[in-house]
């Protein structure tokens, strides 16, 4: 999908120009049925990119996370942010990693403090599926304390929790700082679960699907 964007029309520093702008292939379909959310979730996603691709100019780090129902892409986009960042954009294996939010509370879990310091200074770190994890006092202060670290730092969130949802059962500074400075926050409120969609109600000129 080409994407007509005015880059001077965004909030934030940009060391690049319309005309430098760059589609990636996110392998994701997108059109009116999915609904306008979903197709901001991908518009988003392109922009994410093209920061990262201008990371060494005037780009400022920062967080992009996708909410919406389960089904409808985030996790899909988040990988292929991870994906391309590595195949395109100079990442390693090393420096763009994805993690399960319930991974890491499980290993917090068993006393593997050290994960908190290990995902704090990835350069690209990719958590999916925030609010799906055992949650306790403890675990809640930690993850805080690992999204408090990573201000400033490209990350990738998705979460089936809207923002109220995640500062009601989560911590509502975190909530606050998916919107702090240049981090965007994308609610596809609109979304409907692609999985549960009869294949004649799905994008018949996509040649890629979501999976």
């Amino acid at each position: 999908m080409n994407h007509k964007i005015d880059l001077n029309a965004l909030h934030g520093p940009r060391s690049y120009g319309a005309d430098t702008y760059r589609t990636y292939d996110l392998q994701f379909a997108t059109g009116p049925f999915l609904g306008p959310g979903v197709a901001e979730m991908e518009r988003q996603a392109q922009l994410f990119l093209n920061d990262l691709a201008h990371r060494r100019g005037e780009a400022v780090p920062r967080w992009l996370t996708f909410s919406g129902c389960p089904g409808c892409g985030k996790t899909h986009l988040a990988r292929r942010i991870r994906d391309i960042a590595r195949e395109q954009l100079g990442f390693t294996e090393r420096s763009a990693q994805m993690w399960t939010v319930s991974r890491v509370a499980e290993m917090l879990r068993g006393g593997d403090w050290g994960v908190l310091d290990h995902l704090a200074v990835v350069p690209l770190l990719v958590l999916d599926d925030l609010g799906a994890e055992y949650r306790s006092e403890l675990l809640t202060s930690k993850l805080y304390d690992l999204f408090n670290r990573r201000l400033g730092m490209w990350t990738v969130l998705t979460t089936n929790l809207t923002a109220q949802e995640i500062a009601d059962r989560l911590d509502a500074r975190l909530t606050s700082r998916l919107r702090r400075g240049f981090n965007e926050l994308v609610y596809a409120r609109d979304a409907r679960d692609y999985c549960w969609m009869r294949p004649a109600d799905r994008n018949p000129f996509a040649n890629n699907t979501r999976r």
